[in-house]
């Protein structure tokens, strides 16, 4: 899960789960939630086969340009993960004892739209307030999870529907995640702590979506290091 940065959105702080639009640039739908997940979380998929086929949800919508109401359709896209990666997921995590999120940010994220990032399981549903825009003040409160109706029946959907489509677990889905480095400064594209090779991106038709991204973090990669250092 993310949570929607303060400003420049019309639900800060709301808890929802990676994605957008699709750009005129993005060669299908699942190209697309592939690049926004880079482009919001930093972490990229490589030999991403989703669960099954897609999901899709409709809802109506409040165009925050035009103050029209719009169709909006959301396509959802369910991915297992190599064990090799799944630290990227643990490292921070909603502790329902506590009510907060406990644990160190592992990868990058877009601090134009994202203030935190972390995992939550099918118990924290349980917890979760619906958001009412006449009730910002919820949404503030770092002890509540504050989501969407949308994204609540989605999350309730997916974690109904993941137990019956269990896949193996072995080397699909590897996880890359956008790191800075240290000593050159230069945002770079890892897994298992190595750099990602251009001839490896271009190979899995990824080069051009990693490199667009990448371009993003470098404006806003040291905001985003100090915020999880």
């Amino acid at each position: 899960m993310q949570k929607r940065a303060v400003k420049n959105t019309s639900r800060p702080l709301v808890l929802e789960v990676p994605g957008g639009a699709r750009d005129p640039l993005d060669k299908g739908l699942h190209l697309a939630a592939l690049r926004e997940l880079l482009e919001e979380r930093g972490i990229l998929l490589l030999k991403a086969v989703p669960l099954q086929k897609g999901f899709f949800y409709f809802w109506k919508h409040e165009d925050r340009k035009t103050g029209h109401w719009i169709w909006l359709i959301k396509f959802v896209f369910a991915h297992t993960v190599s064990e090799r990666d799944a630290w990227l997921f643990n490292e921070r995590v909603w502790n329902s004892d506590r009510n907060e999120p406990t644990g160190q940010i592992s990868t990058l994220f877009d601090p134009e739209e994202v203030s935190d990032t972390f995992s939550v399981t099918a118990l924290d549903l349980k917890g979760m307030i619906m958001w009412n825009p006449e009730h910002q003040k919820e949404a503030s409160n770092p002890k509540l999870l504050v989501v969407q109706k949308q994204t609540y029946n989605i999350l309730e959907h997916l974690f109904y529907l993941l137990p019956h489509m269990a896949e193996s677990y072995d080397d699909k889905n590897r996880i890359c995640y956008a790191k800075r480095s240290p000593i050159s400064g230069e945002t770079y594209l890892r897994m298992d702590g190595q750099a990602v090779s251009r001839s490896r991106l271009r190979a899995e038709g990824l080069l051009d979506l990693a490199e667009g991204a990448m371009k993003r973090y470098s404006l806003a990669v040291l905001v985003t290091m100090k915020r999880i250092s």
